[in-house]
This record gives structure tokens, C-alpha cells and sequence, in this order.
């Protein structure tokens, strides 16, 4: 069972105006931190109107996430 906690959690950093997408750090296991990223996308195919493309995850070096 997954139990989700909405009182555990994080201030965004940065949120861009159209709500694309928002930035926030978090911590790690070993107490170290890490910058975060969570994207919203419309998903570019003409069968699937209105369906959106969620990513999440840590900055690569071009500053974008690899959901691949």
C-alpha cells in the first residue's frame, strides 16, 4: 500500500507563470541535497488530444530531464 503524505512538503524554487514547470530542492538518504525539477508538457501526438506529459528528476548538464 501506498500511503502519500501531503503534509511532507517542499517549497518551490522557481515556478514558471504557466505552471509548466517548478524546481525544488530534496534532500537525500545521505544528507546531502539535490535540485529537482517536475515538467508539464502537452503530449505531441494527434490521437491523444488534451493529455499532458509528466517528467520528474534531476538536471542533467543541459539543465533539462531525462525521462527517456
Amino acid at each position: 500500500m501506498i500511503k502519500v503524505d501531503f503534509t511532507d512538503t517542499y517549497k518551490f524554487i522557481k515556478v514558471n507563470k504557466e505552471m509548466g514547470f517548478m524546481t525544488f530542492i530534496s534532500p537525500l538518504k545521505n544528507g546531502q541535497e539535490i535540485l529537482l525539477k517536475v515538467n508539464f508538457s502537452p503530449l505531441d501526438d494527434p490521437m491523444l488530444p488534451d493529455v499532458y506529459n509528466l517528467s520528474f528528476g534531476p538536471l542533467n548538464d543541459d539543465r533539462r530531464i531525462d525521462d527517456t
